[in-house]
């Protein structure tokens, strides 16, 4: 049976020094350390109450009072994360983000398996890349936060590893990712990819969703 050590349902409830942070719309729980597999319990105790309460979750991994200040979030230049983008501005009004968008050129496997020379190659990923950083500006602007960095990476190595090795690169202190609500393999499919990430990692993590499954604030 999980816990969770801090569910604010009102700014008075918030811990010393996470109140200049935390809105009411934010709950946090305390990294537990027991259990031999801790990337997956701790996540499925913030999946949990993610799904239950509807609002954003703070899984904090280091003594409190912690206040984030740099946010990694991994994402594409979606509505879907310009949404989730949102939700975390709001959650951590203070902090400053980086969008980490890992870039892939579509097709660039079968360009190479086909023989194709690796100047058209480099030519298909500099323009996946072009496209990127337009999509990056746009977001931005409608995003309408001062302190967005963009960071556009090919992606050479498996997602967790690339994510986890730019929080390190970066001393980001919150990794801000989506959680699922939804269906069974979309929850498993995530809980995975999200395992893998916080076994590298060592920051806060800021769970969240914008799907309908999840109650409402």
């Amino acid at each position: 049976m999980w816990k969770h050590s801090h569910a604010l349902a009102s700014r008075d409830a918030i811990p010393a020094g996470l109140a200049a942070i935390a809105p009411a719309a934010m709950a946090v729980l305390d990294w537990e350390h027991a259990p031999p597999q801790l990337a997956l319990h701790n996540l499925l105790r913030a999946q949990a109450l993610l799904c239950a309460d509807g609002r954003p979750v703070l899984l904090r991994r280091r003594p409190a009072p912690h206040l984030p200040r740099h946010a990694l979030f991994p994402g594409d230049f979606s509505p879907a994360s310009l949404a989730l983008l949102r939700l975390a501005m709001r959650a951590l009004p203070h902090a400053r983000f980086t969008l980490l968008h890992l870039s892939r050129a579509s097709g660039d496997g079968y360009l190479q398996a086909a023989g194709v020379g690796d100047d058209a190659v480099e030519a298909c990923r500099l323009g996946a890349e072009r496209r990127a950083r337009l999509a990056a500006r746009h977001l931005a602007v409608q995003a309408a936060h001062p302190g967005i960095l963009i960071e556009i990476r090919a992606l050479r190595q498996p997602w967790p590893g690339a994510v986890a090795a730019l929080a390190r690169a970066r001393e980001a202190d919150v990794l801000v990712v989506e959680g699922s609500c939804g269906g069974w393999l979309a929850r498993q499919l995530r809980q995975a990819r999200l395992c893998a990430l916080l076994s590298q990692t060592a920051c806060d993590v800021l769970l969240l969703t914008t799907e309908q499954g999840a109650a409402a604030v």
